[in-house]
């Protein structure tokens, strides 16, 4: 039996995996909380902010959202980094995912590969988050 010179077709990554959360927050910083994800390379995602739950969206929150990929060194996967921009420190406070008590920021994000000649999601990640803020003074509170 001689080995086939027909071309095999690669089975596609659908990787999604959580690494790590980041948060900076000192004065002037561009983006106060990074997402970590390794994900399957070239795949399409989208990413979703919501409230504790993912079912409510953020309100009150003055921010915007980027991501940035690289591809890892196995060129299968590649590192995507969501990067979140508070524009308006006071906003956290009035908005719908700050938890006043615990001084936290409680929030779910969402992560949706996506197929390219479907559009369906294959892959979805959720996770929900309370971050903790030391120094809530700053964000026009008292010091905590």
């Amino acid at each position: 039996i001689s080995p086939s010179s027909r071309p095999t077709t690669a089975i596609p990554n659908w990787d999604l995996n959580f690494l790590d959360i980041a948060s900076n927050f000192t004065a002037g910083s561009t983006n106060e909380i990074t997402f970590m994800y390794e994900i399957g390379a070239g795949r399409k995602y989208k990413f979703g902010l919501f409230a504790q739950g993912c079912t409510d969206n953020v309100t009150g929150l003055n921010h915007t959202i980027a991501t940035v990929s690289t591809p890892t060194d196995n060129y299968v996967t590649e590192n995507l980094h969501v990067l979140l921009d508070i524009k308006n420190m006071a906003s956290i406070r009035t908005s719908n995912i700050w938890n006043e008590i615990a001084a936290t920021m409680e929030m779910c994000i969402t992560l949706q590969l996506i197929s390219g000649t479907t559009g369906m999601v294959v892959r979805k990640d959720n996770h929900n988050i309370a971050l903790e803020l030391v120094n809530v003074g700053v964000f026009g509170g008292p010091q905590a």
